[in-house]
């Protein structure tokens, strides 16, 4: 095997699966404190990354001024989702609330498509694209921003959740919503900030990811299928899980578009997730008891 070639593809795996690790940390953190699976979630990455590339190029703003307006606008719309849309069917059969985020994924899609058309757009890299080589593998820098965007969602985040009151009482929501309620926690308010993170940590990943891959109208609801599909392999109710499952599964489909062929890259993706739920129908990294 050739060493140099095979680190050029880990890396790339790693890149994927860094994107839809942060994604599917989105998808979890909606999930387990609402039990919503959000299928607009993806638009959010799309949002993010043309909210900035706006920012770069009509507004004059420097790359991390845009980015940070991006977020900031992004986790707005996101609580402005849950309150408007989700909330009022949360109490409803699941399919009505997946029939709204689909819905509301297309209105998205649509709107993005009359707003900034349909052909892709990117950003310049945020380091240059001056390779940087690995055991003979050539690494965009960008790669680097995006593991490194991964690494500190998974850190921000579980700081977040470990150490502060906001985030324990997410916790608490999360394991029984009744209970929290009850010990005066307004699970309300925590929906509500589940929502903007996860808006927010979605508008970070379509940045990040926009200088390597471009980003086009329909690009969120392609990532927000592949970060769930990586959520489920490793189990949605544990974040250590969302985190394997996503880069295994850049990984899976990394190796599997060079060693066997990029035409099927998204069908090895999806046997894995095939075998895997007919061996570990929760997920491989799944809690053994269920709440």
């Amino acid at each position: 095997m050739d060493v140099a070639l095979a680190m050029q593809v880990l890396f790339g795996g790693l890149t994927t699966g860094g994107i839809y690790a942060m994604i599917a940390l989105g998808f979890t953190l909606v999930y387990r404190s609402t039990t919503v699976l959000n299928f607009a979630h993806g638009e959010f990455a799309m949002m993010g990354a043309f909210l900035t590339i706006t920012g770069v190029t009509a507004l004059k703003l420097p790359v991390l001024a845009a980015f940070l307006l991006a977020v900031a606008v992004t986790a707005v719309v996101g609580v402005l989702f849950e309150r408007l849309a989700v909330r009022p069917v949360r109490t409803q059969a699941p399919f009505v609330v997946i029939l709204l985020t689909l819905g509301a994924s297309t209105l998205f899609r649509g709107v993005a498509m009359i707003i900034w058309g349909k052909d892709p757009l990117t950003l310049a890299p945020f380091s240059g694209s001056t390779s940087i080589f690995v055991a003979g593998a050539a690494i965009q820098p960008q790669v680097l921003w995006v593991l490194g965007g991964a690494i500190g969602t998974v850190i921000g985040l579980s700081l977040f959740l470990n150490k502060t009151t906001y985030g324990k009482a997410l916790r608490a929501c999360s394991e029984n919503a009744n209970a929290a309620s009850l010990v005066g926690i307004n699970v309300s308010t925590m929906v509500l900030i589940s929502f903007a993170i996860s808006a927010g940590i979605g508008a970070l990943a379509g940045v990040l990811i926009t200088p390597i891959t471009a980003m086009e109208f329909n690009g969120g609801f392609a990532l927000a299928m592949k970060g769930l599909t990586g959520a489920i392999i490793g189990g949605l109710d544990r974040v250590s899980g969302v985190i394997f499952g996503a880069l295994a599964l850049g990984i899976i489909e990394a190796f599997s578009s060079v060693y066997i062929s990029s035409l099927m890259k998204e069908a090895v993706a999806f046997v894995v997730l095939i075998l895997v739920l007919m061996v570990w129908p929760n997920g491989v990294l799944a809690r053994k008891a269920s709440r």
